[in-house]
């Protein structure tokens, strides 16, 4: 656990108003969703409504696509640090970036993402 953020204090945090996925974010969404055979998404149907308060990169998605029934999650990892999709009644609700410890992490290069 990076810093001084304990991690009883680290969760996603809500935005005062959604926003857009950032490109880099889009980029990295979409190739977990390649690598594990799933259509990509319309980037107009989805929001970022909360960001993790540690400082990483992890992202709430608000997903206006309708889908299909259950709990699916992609796990991916590239340049040391997961990348996970959780996707609930095939919406996206969260794209996770984990290193290992909390606080700020760099994106992971798409290119370099591999199944898990």
């Amino acid at each position: 656990m990076g810093g001084a953020t304990s991690d009883h204090n680290v969760g996603l945090r809500p935005l005062p108003e959604p926003r857009p996925l950032a490109d880099d974010e889009r980029t990295l969404l979409q190739r977990v969703l390649e690598l594990h055979g799933r259509p990509a998404r319309d980037p107009g149907t989805l929001r970022v409504v909360s960001v993790c308060s540690c400082g990483c990169r992890s992202i709430g998605i608000e997903d206006g696509s309708a889908g299909e029934t259950g709990l699916q999650t992609y796990d991916t990892e590239g340049d040391g640090v997961e990348v996970i999709v959780h996707e609930i009644n095939g919406q996206i609700q969260e794209l996770e970036i984990w290193s290992g410890a909390y606080g700020p992490v760099e994106l992971p290069d798409p290119a370099r993402l591999r199944r898990t």
